[in-house]
């Protein structure tokens, strides 16, 4: 029971990931809010699909060394305990994630954006996925919207992460 809880809070997580990439900066007046966008790309190519595949299974089967994984994971230097806390996360719920496709969004706050895509599988369920990507500090990184809300399903926390 307990672990069909934990997957039903993950697919919600993960949906709420989905729309939260695909909702933008827009304000309820129909501007936008203090954080500049720009539809141009960006001078700094995102990641490939493998590399973050590579990065990610690392960093969630706790197999990737804490450095190599921190430096993947925005605010992970922040927070010694999210990665031990992201790879609970994975174990508890037997989740695997497959990105197939990496786009350059965009420019926010002069840094470039981007978005991966691919497939999120738990309890032999298979559901889109997108992953937005910050670059911060010459490196790409998860977001830390992201992770938090994966968090956030599997009842775990961390200080980088806004209170629920």
């Amino acid at each position: 029971m307990k672990f069909r809880k934990t997957g039903a809070a993950i697919m919600a997580a993960a949906a709420l990931s989905l729309s939260l990439g695909l909702t933008g900066c827009s304000s309820s007046d129909g501007g936008t809010t203090g954080t500049k966008t720009s539809v141009e790309k960006s001078q700094v190519p995102p990641p490939t699909a493998a590399e973050l595949n590579t990065a990610l299974k690392n960093a969630l089967g706790g197999t990737g060394d804490d450095a190599e994984s921190t430096a993947w994971i925005e605010g992970a230097e922040d927070d010694p305990n999210l990665i031990p806390s992201l790879v609970k996360s994975q174990k508890d719920s037997g989740a695997t994630i497959k990105l197939s496709k990496v786009d350059a969004t965009g420019v926010v706050d002069g840094s470039p954006t981007a978005s991966a895509s691919g497939e999120w599988t738990v309890n032999g369920q298979t559901n889109p996925l997108t992953v937005p990507l910050v670059y911060i500090d010459k490196h790409w990184k998860v977001s830390k919207e992201w992770t938090c809300n994966m968090l956030q399903a599997s009842n775990q926390s961390s200080k980088i992460c806004p209170a629920a």
